[in-house]
């Protein structure tokens, strides 16, 4: 089912969801940094995030090329057309804002991230300071009582810091997974922290640096062995973040899909403006008059880069796959309430038609009732941003589209 919203309504949406799950928290208990007490009957929230995912080149189109998301997520929920955090087509103002809600706009000069450098306050002392330190939906979450976990990449200067280790995890995550730097498949350092796990050296965080190893250093298995390991034994409720790499540069597909999709191409001719006319260019900014048509060299290099794109989410299909069966597989327990006696639902009659439903759906003595991880987790899939192949001349770039 799709539903075609504006803009606003989505962003509407999207806060509305993650702000009622945490509503309970106050800005004295954030100050406080007190954790609240376990609500059992809340519900887990997983968010599956990828990296420069687009709508209008077709990697969105999960019947064809993601068919595991298609058939355990896309056809049960909702899509929502157009994205309400990707207002700049650059990794990390993108996620600062998926990580807080905010805009560029509606902050203080300083304290978002406005582009991948540090000096842009991408992962800058501003933003750790400030907004990394308070206001990121981590916080809220763990000041509600969630179990909070991240793995995957985080923001492109991300980094340890090895003459205070616990200054690397960032605040409101119990458990990190953290990927140093830009998206990369090879050839990266990890920070992982656990302050329950016996791996941790005196409770720090621990650096793992992984070489060119397939498929052991391979980065979307490494962080599918790692969720895979930890979400069944996660304190309920939790929040959880997966975020690869894919399908950023470099652009690696798995070894045993490098030849999948021989004949797939780009829509080319059929998106607007691809390698635009002349009389087209002369409309445009200045800059973008400079560049010259697309070659058929440089078609054929489009090509090949978007079949690899399309190749290494297959490996995310598979992931998000396993996942689903991990939260089926994994029982849930979940207390009934003792039925109130007549007074007391005549009472809540009066005053909530709501309470009285759920009093009359409870058993008259306490009792558990089992069921899956997956019956009590909202999940979310989307991408920071989208991407652009040949669209007004430029051969490979970024852009807002994204579901």
């Amino acid at each position: 089912m799709k539903l075609k919203l504006k803009l606003s309504l989505v962003l509407f949406f999207f806060f509305f969801f993650f702000f009622f799950c945490f509503a309970s928290v106050d800005a004295d208990a954030i100050k406080r940094k007190k954790r609240k007490k376990r609500k059992q009957n809340q519900n887990n929230i997983l968010l599956l995030l990828t990296d420069d995912q687009d709508i209008i080149l077709g990697s969105f189109n999960t019947k064809k090329y993601m068919p595991i998301l298609h058939k355990e997520i896309k056809e049960y929920g909702i899509t929502f057309e157009q994205g309400a955090l990707t207002h700049v087509p650059i990794c990390c103002p993108s996620r600062s804002s998926i990580l807080t809600g905010k805009y560029l706009h509606s902050q203080p000069e300083g304290s978002m991230a406005i582009n991948n450098s540090i000096t842009g306050n991408c992962y800058g002392q501003q933003w750790k300071s400030n907004l990394e330190k308070n206001s990121t939906f981590a916080v809220y979450a763990q000041q509600a009582g969630y179990t909070t976990f991240y793995a995957g990449k985080y923001l492109n200067q991300y980094h340890y810091n090895s003459s205070d280790p616990m200054e690397s995890i960032p605040n409101g995550w119990d458990y990190w997974y953290g990927l140093e730097g830009n998206s990369r498949y090879y050839n990266y350092s990890i920070v992982e922290y656990d302050e329950h796990s016996s791996k941790m050296m005196n409770g720090l965080p621990k650096q793992h640096k992984h070489a060119d190893k397939y498929p052991y250093d391979y980065l979307p298995l490494v962080l599918q062995n790692y969720t895979l390991d930890k979400l069944a034994s996660l304190p309920e409720p939790w929040l959880a973040v997966i975020a690869w790499p894919t399908p950023h540069g470099p652009f690696t597909p798995e070894p045993k899909y490098d030849k999948d999709y021989p004949n797939v191409i780009p829509p080319g001719n059929d998106m607007p403006n691809y390698n635009a006319t002349t009389d087209s260019m002369e409309s445009k900014h200045w800059l973008l008059r400079q560049l010259g048509i697309i070659t058929n060299h440089t078609a054929n290099q489009i090509d090949d880069i978007y079949r690899n794109r399309l190749r290494s989410l297959k490996t995310v299909d598979n992931h998000i796959g396993k996942i689903i069966d991990l939260l089926k597989s994994t029982s849930s327990k979940k207390k009934k309430k003792k039925k109130k006696n007549k007074d007391e639902d005549e009472d809540d009659e009066s005053t909530s038609s709501s309470s009285s439903s759920s009093s009359s759906s409870s058993s008259s003595s306490s009792t558990s009732s089992s069921t899956s991880v997956l019956d009590r987790t909202v999940i979310i899939y989307t991408s920071d941003n989208g991407f652009q192949f040949g669209q007004h001349r430029l051969a490979i770039d970024k852009v807002r589209n994204v579901t």
